[in-house]
């Protein structure tokens, strides 16, 4: 006896709008600023499988120049916060800090100017609780006049007043109770933008907006943080070499490499150009990822790299991919089959093994295959968090309204 036509066509409906309100919770999810934990999952055991295989490799473009600030510092005289509330600048002398060797940064800038390189990024903060000298404000106006560059700032510690606001960016990403590695990425912070999104507007000629808690990159919705992938990583300072010293290094100390010798302008002029120059400290500031302790620098170069390539506009061909896996699996939940019954070529099969090997795949394995099957295959990387909790939140309404149901009968 054949269904009537709207008990069949409910169903599929149904499915669908389980499928949309997914999707669009998805999308408001993913552009949180926050992991809670497991987003990364398939993405962390390709790389331990890779790491076991082919050992932790290091990978460094040539378009790529790296410039450690660990070794430059000089002590200033600083005035320590008494108090922690919001507001309350009262200060008292303290004693000395160390901060990285400004005029030496005026030195390296000056000569990088004239040196034909992209983008400039300077993962050094100019935090306004240190008072700015003669170096500093010369150090700022240069800034101040090049183009293609841009400094980190801190969103809970403003810059001084003298260093170009235009030039500062956000270098922060968040953690949580659930998830301490770097794993998501802001793109934007309120109205102003990431280091990252500051060089792709730049490079690339992005155009990052916001409208409410949509996201828009000239006319493309994409989503406002980002999943870390990590394809520029640099573990050690030194390249491997068969003899006693390095042939060559991935980054280069400012001042004992660059700034030292007569030769010190041409050298960094031939260093920057036609590069993307990121300095920063690669000994110290460091910070937990997906493939290991990565430098900060890095991160925020990463991230760049990542909007270069669109992996923050969202794709409709995968859109529609997930729709359909995504309805599938409502559809299975709701007429209560498993997946060996959804499809007819195995379920004309009387094969005991397969129908018990198929009761064992649950929506959660399939999730967490679809994850682990995106990151190999496109480098996509696909959080199953809010969907396993989705899913189950559905399952367990759908049994309790047969429970209802059939109590009513």
């Amino acid at each position: 006896m054949k269904l009537p036509v709207r008990h069949i066509i409910k169903p599929v409906v149904t499915s669908g709008a389980i499928a949309a309100v997914l999707l669009c919770l998805s999308y408001l999810f993913n552009s949180l600023p926050y992991s809670f934990g497991g987003d990364v999952s398939a993405q962390v055991w390709a790389e331990r499988i890779g790491f076991i295989f082919n050992g932790r490799r290091n990978h460094l473009p040539d378009s790529i120049a790296l410039v450690n600030v660990a070794y430059d510092k000089t002590l200033v005289d600083y005035d320590g916060r008494l108090y922690n509330t919001p507001g309350d600048n009262r200060r008292a002398p303290s004693g000395k800090i160390a901060l990285t060797d400004r005029r030496k940064l005026l030195d390296f800038l000056k000569a990088a100017k004239t040196g034909g390189y992209r983008y400039i990024m300077l993962d050094v903060r100019f935090d306004d609780d240190i008072e700015s000298d003669s170096v500093s404000v010369a150090l700022f106006d240069l800034i101040g006049s090049m183009d293609r560059i841009s400094f980190a700032v801190h969103e809970s510690s403003p810059h001084v007043p003298e260093a170009p606001d235009n030039k500062a960016a956000y270098g922060d990403y968040n953690i949580t109770a659930f998830e301490s590695n770097a794993v998501k990425y802001p793109i934007v912070h309120g109205d102003r933008p990431s280091i990252a999104a500051a060089m792709y507007s730049v490079l690339d000629g992005g155009r990052i907006s916001t409208f409410g808690p949509l996201t828009f990159d000239g006319g493309t919705l994409c989503l406002r943080s980002l999943f870390l992938d990590f394809p520029v990583r640099v573990f050690d300072r030194a390249v491997e070499s068969d003899g006693l010293m390095p042939a060559d290094y991935y980054y280069l100390n400012l001042g004992v490499d660059l700034l030292a010798g007569p030769d010190s302008v041409a050298r960094i002029r031939d260093y920057v150009t036609d590069r993307i120059v990121v300095v920063g400290d690669f000994d110290n500031d460091v910070h937990d990822t997906s493939i290991g302790r990565l430098a900060g620098s890095l991160i925020n170069l990463n991230a760049y790299i990542s909007l270069s390539e669109g992996r923050h506009k969202i794709s409709w061909l995968y859109t529609t991919l997930l729709f359909v896996i995504y309805s599938l699996i409502a559809l299975s939940l709701i007429k209560r089959q498993s997946p060996i019954d959804m499809i007819p070529a195995l379920r004309r099969r009387k094969s005991t093994t397969m129908r018990f090997l198929f009761s064992l795949v649950g929506f959660s394995v399939v999730l967490s295959l679809l994850s682990l099957l995106l990151y190999l295959t496109g480098g996509i990387i696909y959080s199953i968090v809010l969907p396993s909790l989705y899913f189950s939140l559905i399952s367990l309404w759908i049994e309790k309204r047969k429970l209802l149901s059939g109590s009513r009968q």
